[in-house]
């Protein structure tokens, strides 16, 4: 069998040799050592990426971004120097997760911190673990891994407390003195190379204050020091490479599964369209999730935490499908072990509209109308503004809701108004609502893509659908909604925007509508947005109405 070649994708350094010596020495260390033709490549550094692709002959490559996070490098600049290369095929060259991913880093930081703490006087109780990553406010996922991380180091409880920190983002590094809860700090530097970062900004930024604070502090290597990252890098490129073999034997075509709706059917069309457009072969697969089977039950006494996906989730899982698409306010907050969204496509509108037989707007149907909705958090805004309303339970296909209002069986409905426009029923709109008087679910008007962590063939199709602005928004509205999430006594929506900063509005409402919170806040990061705007109704008096939940 002939060789394949494998990059290892850095960012590297034009001003510290050093840095770059380190990747040319793992990629040495796996040419003499296992099946590939290894061979190291920089974005800022020599070799440059382009010119180590031009110069391959294997007839395979495996590309292994040796990153922490999937960040702008790994999710624009490496994709753009694939794309200018004619070697880039989904077949022949293959992209593998960034190794600051990999599942066995939570073991491998684990151990060491227990193994080294100790050593430097430290007990681990009573010792706050900080993790720094790079971070940047351009790019959403360049805190997704440092943050994922930092909540896998707390489950094991081994430690004091474990807190992220980032160089350049919020919180940053000099935040972990005011936020640590112990004396003893260990620094773990959630970076690849022993560079600048490590060896002087990173104690710069925390040395002298933390010997002012009384703090003792032990700056430990950064992961991509570890011996053990050989073998990450190993079995991320040979789980592509088996992958990639099992997917082109079992079909060239990818699987995309939807749910049987028309509306869930217009967006895999959607989807599909754009895939077939960068070249790709789709067969959309229609399922039933567990949601769509019974729809006298309301939404929120389902059996199911994920009912609008749930069964799309088992069969990518079962390899039935490839990848699934799902209006993103039916994901669930946390997806299952193996899955992760891989695209968010940019965002339609994502206001509420009514929707009556005679075109009456909310402020004109009569009192005792009856309002169809199985929505808690629209539920509790009608009656907030319209308390002598009537809302009903209303459930089922846009087009069936549309039918029930025109046949009179109820007076009035609100949908999301991206679904009716998706689906050409806009004349059936009465009025559309403005952020005042409706919020929309956390994620509504977004659309997203998941499929299998370790598919990197099916991944690196999936990068040319991901937009950072929608991302940004989504994730500060689902991190809002995160500690309200399934509460029975309260309802929350919120809407945000990115351009530049997250812009975000939240509205925090009793289920009778008899209590209502506003917040408006505009914060460089989502999780900085979701944070301030949490505090500020924790200070405007809603922790009564929230209980437990916060």
């Amino acid at each position: 069998m002939s060789r394949t070649a494998l990059i290892l994708a850095a960012h590297g350094s034009r001003h510290d040799p050093a840095v770059n010596q380190r990747i040319h020495a793992l990629a040495d260390e796996i040419q003499s050592a296992s099946e590939f033709d290894a061979a190291a490549a920089f974005h800022q550094g020599d070799p440059p990426f382009r010119e180590v692709l031009d110069r391959l002959t294997c007839a395979r490559t495996v590309v292994v971004p040796l990153m922490t996070s999937a960040g702008y490098y790994c999710n624009e600049v490496l994709p753009r120097e694939l794309r200018k290369n004619r070697r880039y095929a989904p077949s022949a060259l293959m992209i593998t997760p960034q190794v600051g991913s990999h599942p066995a880093l939570v073991d491998l930081i684990s151990n060491r911190i227990s193994a080294v703490a100790p050593h430097n006087g430290m007990n681990l109780s009573s010792t706050t673990v900080a993790v720094i990553g790079h971070g940047t406010p351009r790019n959403l996922q360049s805190r997704w891994a440092t943050e994922t991380l930092v909540e896998r180091l707390r489950e094991r409880a081994l430690f004091g407390e474990v807190l992220e920190a980032f160089l350049d983002d919020a919180p940053g590094v000099e935040s972990i003195l005011a936020r640590s809860s112990f004396a003893s700090l260990f620094i773990v530097p959630f970076l690849i190379a022993a560079g600048p970062h490590v060896t002087q900004d990173i104690p710069d930024r925390l040395g002298a204050a933390s010997a002012d604070a009384g703090r003792s502090v032990f700056f430990d290597i950064p992961v991509g020091s570890y011996p053990e990252l050989t073998t990450i890098i190993l079995d991320l490129a040979r789980s592509a490479v088996a992958q990639t073999a099992t997917s082109l034997k079992r079909s060239s075509c990818l699987r995309l599964g939807t749910r049987s709706s028309a509306l869930a059917r217009w967006q895999a069309v959607h989807v599909a369209e754009r895939l077939r457009a960068a070249g790709s072969t789709i067969e959309i697969v229609t399922m039933t999730a567990s949601g769509d089977r019974d729809l006298s039950v309301p939404i929120p006494m389902l059996d199911s935490d994920s009912p609008f996906t749930d069964d799309l989730d088992a069969a990518l899982l079962a390899g039935d499908i490839d990848l699934a698409v799902h209006s993103y306010k039916d994901l669930p907050l946390t997806l299952l072990e193996g899955l992760r969204v891989v695209a968010v496509l940019p965002r339609g509108d994502v206001r509420e509209c009514l929707i009556t037989k005679d075109g009456r707007t909310l402020p004109q149907l009569p009192s005792g109308s009856s309002v169809g909705t199985s929505s808690p958090r629209r539920r509790a805004q009608l009656l907030a503004l319209r308390p002598d309303l009537r809302p009903v339970p209303l459930r089922g296909p846009v087009d069936d809701r549309i039918a029930q209002i025109r046949d009179r069986k109820i007076d009035a409905a609100i949908l999301a108004f991206a679904g009716v426009q998706r689906l050409g029923r806009t004349e059936a709109v009465s009025e559309i609502f403005d952020l005042d008087r409706f919020l929309p679910a956390p994620g509504q008007g977004a659309l997203a893509v998941v499929t299998r962590n370790h598919d990197t063939a099916t991944n690196a199709m999936m990068r040319s659908l991901y937009d950072d602005a929608t991302a940004f928004a989504v994730d500060a509205e689902l991190a809002i909604l995160r500690p309200f999430d399934g509460s029975r006594t309260h309802a929350l929506s919120a809407a945000a925007t990115a351009d530049g900063a997250i812009d975000l509005r939240a509205r925090l409402l009793s289920l009778d509508g008899t209590e209502v919170y506003n917040v408006h806040v505009n914060d460089p990061t989502p999780r900085a947005a979701a944070e301030r705007a949490l505090s500020m109704f924790l200070n405007a008096g809603a922790l009564s109405l929230a209980g437990s939940a916060v």
